[in-house]
């Protein structure tokens, strides 16, 4: 099956899960079928517009651990929603129903960034045991070592994030537009501008 082929089944799959079932995880979907194919999502008579409409449609229901860490990638490369202030207490009381330590990690530590808290974020960035799931995990390791002073450790993790691209951006599940900005915000990181 061909990936236009796939995304048809996984569109009619979405929208045969019935009403008191869509959830986080339900939102979570929608949130990267939109990404990838940017076009408004229906089931019945639900209508999902965009992915920051899936999203923050998934913080108010149930808490799932990878619609948290998406939220927090998202915000973290400058589109909305942004990451509630509660995410990294949300995601670590999914922790053991979850398995999914590094989901909780990441999300954890882009709310340490967010909170200016550096030593916190890279301690729990050098925790994930799968970094390339998400597309920008060196640009936060730069971010990081930034807020700590960590000159050597920020150009090391700059550079590494300046060189993502389509291939990187496929396997993290994200648009490839997302490499662009990662790679800006890296090289940003690297010229002071």
């Amino acid at each position: 099956m061909n990936g236009a082929g796939a995304m048809r089944v996984a569109k009619t799959e979405w929208a045969a899960v019935i009403p008191p079932c869509r959830d986080a995880r339900w939102h979570f979907v929608a949130a990267l079928m939109i990404a990838f194919l940017p076009e408004p999502l229906e089931a019945g008579a639900a209508r999902i517009e965009t992915e920051e409409a899936a999203l923050t449609a998934g913080l108010a229901g149930p808490d799932d651990v990878e619609l948290l860490a998406r939220v927090a990638y998202v915000s973290a490369i400058g589109r909305k929603p942004a990451l509630p202030a509660d995410a990294c207490a949300r995601a670590k009381s999914l922790a053991a129903a979850s398995n999914d330590p590094d989901a909780v990690a990441y999300t954890c530590a882009q709310a340490a960034l967010a909170a200016a808290d550096g030593s916190a974020a890279a301690q729990l960035l050098a925790a994930i045991k799968e970094p390339k799931r998400w597309l920008d995990t060196e640009l936060a390791q730069a971010r990081a070592a930034k807020l700590v002073n960590d000159k050597a450790a920020m150009a090391r993790f700059a550079q590494a994030a300046a060189k993502v691209d389509y291939e990187r951006a496929q396997m993290a599940n994200v648009a490839s537009n997302d490499a662009k900005i990662v790679v800006q915000a890296a090289k940003q990181l690297l010229t002071g501008k």
